[in-house]
C-alpha cells in the first residue's frame, strides 16, 4: 500500500511539471511571435507566476522584464500584477517589507484601473505578510 502512495505521488508531481513546463513552453512561443505589447506584458507576467515555485531567480527576472515593458506602455494591469508577483517571490523568500512594498505598488495599479479581483487579492497577500510577521495592529 506504501509503494502504491508513493508511485501515484510522484506521478502526480511527475505530471504537474510536465503541465506547467507545456504552458512556459506555450506561452514563451506566442512571446516570440507576437507584436503586441501587453501580449507580450501579460505572457511574461504568467510565466513569472508559473515560475515562482520552480525557479525563483528566474520569475524575478521575468516579472522586472513584465513591469519595464508595462510601465513603456503604461499598461496599468500588467504593472500591477508583475508587482504582484514581485511581492509574492519577496514573501517567499521572507523579504517582508520589500513584499509589503511590492503589493503596495500592486495596489495602487489594481486601484487605479478599479479591478476588484485584483484589489481583493493585494489585499490579502498584504494581511497575510502582516500574519506571518505577528504585526496585528
Amino acid at each position: 500500500m506504501k509503494l502504491y502512495f508513493t508511485i501515484s505521488l510522484v506521478l502526480t508531481l511527475f505530471i504537474s511539471f510536465s503541465q506547467v513546463k507545456n504552458k512556459i513552453d506555450s506561452l514563451e512561443n506566442i512571446l516570440n511571435t507576437t507584436q503586441t505589447d501587453t501580449v507580450k506584458v501579460n505572457c511574461y507576467n504568467s510565466i513569472s507566476f508559473l515560475l515562482s515555485r520552480k525557479d525563483p531567480e528566474k520569475s524575478r527576472e521575468t516579472a522586472k522584464l513584465a513591469l519595464e515593458y508595462a510601465k513603456k506602455i503604461n499598461y496599468h494591469k500588467g504593472i500591477a500584477f508583475a508587482f504582484f508577483n514581485e511581492g509574492s517571490l519577496f514573501r517567499d523568500a521572507n523579504q517582508y517589507e520589500n513584499a509589503f512594498e511590492s503589493f503596495r505598488n500592486s495596489l495602487t495599479y489594481y486601484e487605479l484601473e478599479h479591478d476588484l479581483k485584483g484589489i481583493w487579492t493585494v489585499n490579502s497577500c498584504i494581511g497575510n505578510v502582516f500574519g506571518i510577521k505577528g504585526d496585528y495592529k
